[in-house]
């Protein structure tokens, strides 16, 4: 799942593979998975999947998203960076 969830070719076609990630007992899998928010087929899913593990630590890049233009990708930047600040 994490092949495909990583794989830039794939597109829209892995915004479900990347939601699949988004419970805490796959935290783990956080990091590649954040490296992956600058494409924007995924990256609303990617900020949320990052939420819902509950992982921290990741602020510093979140931040950026804060004044992006996509409202769904400003409210989880808002949401996480209170909840992990």
């Amino acid at each position: 799942m994490l092949e495909i969830a990583l794989n830039k070719n794939a597109k829209r076609g892995r915004q479900s593979f990347i939601m699949l990630f988004g419970y805490v007992q796959f935290s783990e899998y956080a990091e590649p998975l954040i490296q992956q928010i600058d494409n924007d087929f995924v990256q609303l899913h990617i900020l949320d999947t990052i939420y819902k593990m509950r992982a921290e630590g990741f602020s510093n890049i979140i931040s950026n998203y804060v004044d992006s233009k996509n409202n769904g990708v400003k409210n989880i930047s808002k949401k996480y960076l209170k909840k992990f600040s």
